[in-house]
Order: structure tokens, then C-alpha cells, then sequence
């Protein structure tokens, strides 16, 4: 998991716990402000950035026996990042961006730029939230082998974590930051829908109030 530094002091990095919990850490990195991990059956994956913010992807092995090799420096600062089998796919402010082997300069997200945060793929699509600044927040899609946006859903507030299955997507909407008891989780399949056609999955208090993070378990 990503752990970020405080009180003025560039002490984050990527910490390692057994699935079962732990008493003690392990601290794989170190001097890093993390905030992105995914993994392969060989590698960890990492956006950071430096006190100089500077923004990479950093590659290292499980077990962080070797050092960190840094394999995309984007422009912009990584908001998501999602690893499927040996390929990578990370989400900034200017689009998505793919790593199949390696990392391309050019968003996979083709036309105008567009704002990405949180990410989920599939076999076919990488979906994602976009909450663009003074522009329009939806849930979104794209193929993995890049294309024009397609909208998911576009009846969000503030959308945040997204997940599929393969059939659906599952997205948070955090909703109302002002109001704890707002919020919503909602199901859509992976085409899309329109607010009559979504599925609300749970409201308010039952989300958690203002919902972030989602998980979906990928059909048998």
C-alpha cells in the first residue's frame, strides 16, 4: 500500500503488510510521496512523485529485492493505475495511458485531452472516473487498445472508485461532501446506461456515506 509523508517531510513510500495483517510493516520504498500501487505476479507497481514534483511510474520486483526502475515520467501527476497480467494502465489529468509492453508518450484516450482519475479494465475496455475541473464529471471508457472516450454514465456528482466484472461497471459516486449521509453506489452494464436505466445499488448511509473505493469480483 501507498503511505505519503507529513508534517512537511518527504517520509512516504510503499509499505508491505501480510494478507492476514501484521503487527510490523515492511517498508519496501522509501522517501517517495506515493499514491498509486498496483501489482503483477512478478512486480510492484507505483506512482510517485519527488519534492521537486517530478511524477513517475516505478517498477519493482515483489519482494523489492532489487531497486526501482522508473518506466514513464508523465507531465502530469498519476491519479489511478491498474496492472492486468503484464500490462499497465495509469490515469492523469490529460487521459489514459498504457504500458503494452512499455510505456507510450500518447494518452490511449484519443481526441481532446480528458480528465482521469480512478481506473478498472476488462478484457476489452479500461473504464474511469473523470472529474474535470469546471467541466462535466462522468464515468467513462476506452478501449485498451485506444479510441475516443465512450460515456458510461453521466448522472454523477463526484465519481470516484470504479470496478467491473466484465458484465457491469460499479462506480462510487461520493455525491455531496457537505452532507456525510449522501452518496450512492450504482451498477451499469459495461455499454453503458442513462439514469433510468442504471442500477442504484446502495444510498446514503448505506454506502458509507459519501463512497470512494469499489471492488467487484470478475465473473467465472
Amino acid at each position: 500500500y501507498a503511505s505519503s509523508g507529513s508534517n512537511g517531510k518527504w517520509e512516504g513510500g510503499v509499505d508491505r503488510c501480510a494478507i492476514g495483517g501484521c503487527t510490523q510493516k515492511t517498508i519496501a520504498a522509501y522517501g517517495v510521496n506515493s499514491y498509486a500501487v498496483g501489482t503483477s505476479a512478478t512486480d510492484v507497481y507505483y506512482a510517485s512523485s519527488d519534492t521537486n514534483d517530478v511524477y513517475t511510474l516505478q517498477k519493482a520486483p515483489l519482494d523489492f529485492s532489487a531497486a526501482a526502475t522508473a518506466i514513464a515520467t508523465p507531465a502530469s501527476e498519476i491519479n489511478g493505475l491498474v496492472v492486468d497480467g503484464t500490462d499497465v494502465f495509469y490515469a492523469t489529468g490529460d487521459g489514459v495511458f498504457g504500458c503494452t509492453p512499455t510505456c507510450s508518450a500518447n494518452a490511449i484516450t484519443q481526441g481532446q485531452a480528458v480528465d482521469a482519475e480512478l481506473l478498472a479494465t476488462d478484457t476489452k475496455n479500461v473504464y474511469f472516473s473523470s472529474t474535470p475541473y469546471l467541466g462535466t464529471p462522468a464515468v467513462l471508457a476506452v478501449p485498451r487498445t485506444g479510441g475516443p472516450p465512450i460515456t458510461i454514465a453521466s448522472d454523477v456528482t463526484v465519481p470516484n472508485g470504479v470496478a467491473t466484472d466484465g458484465t457491469y461497471v460499479y462506480f462510487a459516486d461520493i455525491g455531496d461532501t457537505a452532507n456525510t449521509a449522501d452518496g450512492k453506489v450504482v451498477r451499469c452494464p459495461v455499454t453503458g446506461c442513462t439514469p433510468q436505466t442504471e442500477t442504484v445499488l446502495s444510498t446514503g448511509a448505506a454506502t458509507g456515506d459519501n463512497p470512494r473505493a469499489v471492488i467487484a469480483t470478475p465473473n467465472a
